[in-house]
């Protein structure tokens, strides 16, 4: 027989109370004298022996009842094989769930400051020559090693909260990979067992003791979900909106929730919003851009228990001056130059014949406009820029202008066709970036350019941006090899077949396709994916790194490709916030990261959600006076399980007959 909870059996001690009280009678008896009892003598000796009997009887049942009550209460059990082999084990493993749900509570204490409390509390239950493995979401191989009573504790207090997200698989792959080094007695984890979304678990352990510190509904949460530019920050005076979603998580209504927007540590505006429960609404906020360069903001609201989803971190640049080559003929160049003379744009003009490949690599938008042919060497500059590229094609191209075009990741045209009329462009691809703040609403016969001719491409070209009157591409936009956009102009930049050099998109949509050259700018990322970004950087031999909110710095995975460097980073930052990354003691970018809001989502497990996932129903104990936790027993159902209330049956029968021995035996 094993006992679940040994401690009780001290309380067997208490026994000899009632055992000195029977055999040490403190009571005084005083003595009276009578003429005669000689006739009283047989009778007193009579009842003296009934006496002791019934004394015997009474002191017997209630040693009983005491006995089975306290082993009731140290929960007996028969052990079965594999319990034998435990038993003799002396490895405890305890792994305590510390992600950002844990801070929520149903009543005065989160699920976090109940988990440390009752950590601690399993840990001080064992015999001091027991040894602990203490596991949590964080990344930590160093976790897996055995550790002291004392040892234990110290790491339990040392535990703080993490943004590092796991699943319940990936929580089982842990405690699987702990028991591979290491056979313990007991496996316990302690959470508030929110669901991660997922279905049936493929590598849960057996034997493996779940501790829900909290249940019922999740508090009532709001949260910053999401942030969209409704438009690219590239310019100085630009008015900078964003598209920032929120929502109430909760079951109640919610009121007068104040959304703030920062940039660069100053409130730029703000809007008071209410929402329903379980309501998200899409709000817009905005600022001007005052300069250029590197910018960091963040939306902000105010929401408690749960606080991590109550920032949303962001950051972005506008370039001082963006590099822009054109390829061209001199008779074609001129309506293209004074496209390009706005002054956040550098310009260099190039003819076929005079093209410096050092511009085409430093350049972040290149225009081909009507080359026939191009000297050996410009393609492979145009691919080594990771440069936007216009071509705009010519009228008689040559073949390695085809070759080009197929290092670009265009196919080439079947044939040049002319119209006997012009005709007008159709299916505008209203949603793409070259078409930002070029019309006031979507009508459905915009003014477009005429075309008497162009070449024809197949309709599955790309992402088709305009077209010709039939369904062919005529302003398409293809991906190079490199990952760079390129785009395609089917018809000549003429004005007798091509009257877009003329027309009011001429402008707009070539300063578009420069002006976003950089790429749409990614605003944030999320903690826990493998996030990777390009940077521009000119030096060859730079070492970026990223600098910490403690001032430490990490050094992120870097690798040179072309112009830019690719910067990945896995292991830190650890928590949400914006980070610089620099040069030495230049700053090269910042990386803005934000919290994953599926803690935010998910609710917590019911009774039967957790015993549909994991076999088994969680059970109610009281840890040294503390509110009630849910707990799966230790112990197998059937014999097991039943035991301890067949000695408490036992103790109450003892107990009964002690009563009826008191009550009715002379």
């Amino acid at each position: 027989m094993h006992f679940l909870i040994p401690a009780f059996l001290w309380a067997l001690f208490a026994l000899s109370i009632p055992i000195i009280i029977h055999l040490f009678r403190f009571k005084r008896f005083k003595t009276f004298h009578f003429s005669q009892i000689r006739w009283l003598k047989k009778l007193s000796e009579q009842q003296k022996s009934s006496r002791r009997l019934k004394h015997f009887l009474i002191l017997t049942s209630r040693l009983l009842a005491l006995v089975l009550m306290i082993l009731a209460f140290a929960q007996p059990f028969f052990a079965n094989d594999e319990d034998e082999g435990r038993t003799n084990l002396k490895q405890v493993l305890i792994f305590i769930d510390n992600t950002q749900s844990m801070m929520g509570a149903n009543g005065g204490e989160t699920a976090w400051n109940a988990a440390i409390q009752t950590a601690g509390r399993l840990v001080r239950s064992y015999p001091a020559d027991h040894s602990f493995v203490v596991l949590s979401a964080d990344k930590d191989p160093a976790a897996f090693g055995l550790l002291s009573q004392v040892e234990a504790l110290q790491k339990i207090q040392s535990l703080g909260l993490t943004y590092n997200n796991l699943s319940w698989d990936e929580i089982g792959n842990k405690l699987q990979m702990a028991g591979q080094q290491v056979d313990f007695k007991d496996v316990f984890v302690l959470s508030d067992f929110q669901s991660d979304g997922g279905g049936a678990l493929e590598n849960w352990p057996s034997n493996v003791n779940l501790v829900q510190m909290t249940s019922g509904e999740m508090p009532d949460n709001i949260s910053i979900d999401t942030l969209l530019f409704t438009s690219p920050p590239v310019r100085i005076g630009q008015i900078l909106e964003v598209e920032v979603v929120v929502t109430n998580r909760g079951k109640g209504d919610a009121s007068d929730i104040l959304v703030e927007f920062e940039l660069e540590d100053e409130i730029r505006d703000g809007l008071r919003i209410d929402l329903s429960a379980g309501e998200s609404k899409q709000i817009t906020l905005s600022s001007s851009l005052r300069r250029s360069g590197l910018h960091q903001g963040k939306i902000v609201i105010d929401d408690f228990p749960i606080t991590f989803d109550d920032q949303l971190y962001f950051s972005f640049n506008v370039p001082e001056e963006i590099p822009v080559v054109l390829i061209s003929e001199k008779s074609t160049s001129g309506a293209l130059s004074r496209v390009f003379s706005d002054s956040i744009f550098n310009l260099s003009v190039f003819s076929p014949g005079n093209i410096q490949l050092s511009g085409l690599r430093s350049a972040s938008a290149i225009v081909l406009n009507g080359i026939s042919d191009l000297p050996g060497g410009v393609t492979d500059a145009l691919l080594s820029s990771n440069a936007r590229v216009f071509v705009i094609m010519p009228e008689t191209p040559s073949e390695s202008f085809f070759q080009m075009l197929g290092k670009l990741g265009v196919s080439s045209p079947a044939r040049y066709r002319e119209f006997s009329e012009p005709s007008i462009l159709a299916d505008i691809a209203w949603d793409d970036p070259l078409f930002y703040g070029v019309f006031e609403r979507r009508e459905s016969q915009p003014d477009l350019p005429k075309v008497k001719g162009g070449w024809v491409f197949s309709a599955g070209s790309g992402n088709a941006i305009l077209s010709f009157a039939d369904g062919k591409p005529f302003l398409f936009k293809q991906y190079a090899p490199n990952g760079a956009e390129v785009f395609v102009m089917a018809t000549p930049m003429e004005t007798k077949i091509n009257t877009f050099g003329q027309h009011a998109l001429l402008v707009p949509v070539f300063h578009n396709f420069a002006l976003y050259a950089q790429g749409s700018q990614t605003p944030y990322f999320i903690l826990g994916q493998n996030n990777s970004v390009d940077y521009p950087v000119k030096d060859p031999n730079a070492q970026l790194k990223i600098v910490l909110k403690d001032g430490s710095e990490s050094i992120p995975s870097q690798r040179k490709i072309g112009q830019v460097f690719q910067v990945r980073w896995e292991d830190k930052p650890v928590e949400p916030g914006n980070f610089v990354l620099q040069n030495g003691i230049y700053r090269v970018g910042i990386i803005s990261v934000n919290a994953n809001r599926k803690e935010s989502t998910f609710p917590r497990m019911n009774v039967q959600e957790i015993v549909d996932l994991f076999g088994h129903a969680p059970t109610s104990i009281k840890l040294d006076g503390s509110s009630e936790i849910k707990v799966a027993a230790l112990i197998d159902s059937g014999s097991k399980s039943g035991l301890w209330w067949n000695v408490l049956l036992l103790a109450f029968i003892f107990a009964t007959v002690e009563m009826m021995l008191i009550r009715f035996l002379p």
